[in-house]
């Protein structure tokens, strides 16, 4: 069904599909359309034509901005990797680095009180699909990956496999904390929130790098309190290549 082009409007026809329907002109617009479509209508159940008439689009618009039919569930995970990345790489080199990525971490998040009805809507919909549940565990990889990435460039001796990896991860187990409360809770301050999270990621008690690179030299390996969504690293979980190609 997914295949199936939408019909060609004709002279003089509204390009909405529905009249008086507006039309959703941004991802994020799309994204929430698509997000209520599946919650209500079901995943399986629902084509990307189904999407694209829903916010009033053509095949076309839709595919400029989401490769697949589950990528538009994704959006807002992307976006915000994606402001994750030029703030880290920008970072100076003196500035401590787990500072640098607990900055960056709030920074990139900017959910507002309008999205938590998107977020809880979400939520309900990956208790009820594995698949997207995989991918959001992909997602949440691309994110630890990332951090990990920084930290290793910048934890330059000792052992620097497993202990950026392990940061990484923390970090988007904080993170998830964070929002989790929040959409359980929006009267609570977001931001506060986040800024608390990414502080309980410690290494050595948030020792500045030159000491995290002297305890590697000496075989210290002690990782502080640290927050692992177990959906993420849980060996069951298998990761498909559509979700690891979205993840990029």
């Amino acid at each position: 069904m997914d295949k199936q082009r939408l019909r060609k409007p004709a002279k003089g026809e509204p390009t909405s599909r529905r009249r008086g329907r507006p039309t959703a002109t941004t991802p994020l617009e799309i994204q929430r359309v698509a997000v209520r479509l599946f919650d209500t209508r079901g995943y399986t159940q629902t084509s990307i034509d189904d999407i694209a008439e829903s916010a009033g689009i053509g095949r076309t618009s839709y595919f400029r901005y989401f490769r697949s039919k589950s990528s538009v569930v994704w959006y807002d995970f992307r976006a915000a990797r994606e402001r994750l990345r030029p703030a880290l790489a920008q970072a100076h080199p003196d500035d401590d680095p787990m500072d640098v990525v607990r900055a960056a971490l709030v920074d990139s998040i900017v959910y507002t009180e309008d999205d938590v009805e998107f977020l809880r809507t979400r939520d309900h919909l990956l208790e009820n699909n594995v698949e997207l549940f995989k991918e959001a565990a992909a997602h949440s990889l691309g994110t630890a990956q990332v951090l990990a990435d920084y930290l290793r460039s910048r934890f330059t001796r000792g052992d620097t496999l497993i202990l950026p990896e392990a940061i990484g991860y923390s970090f988007v187990g904080a993170l998830a904390a964070a929002i989790h409360l929040w959409v359980t809770d929006p009267r609570l301050d977001l931001h506060g929130l986040l800024k608390a999270a990414v502080q309980t990621v410690e290494v050595h008690g948030g020792r500045p790098v030159a000491l995290l690179n002297q305890a590697a030299d000496a075989g210290v390996r002690q990782l502080g309190p640290m927050v692992v969504p177990t959906a993420i690293i849980d060996g069951s979980v298998q990761l498909n290549g559509a979700a690891l190609e979205e993840m990029a």
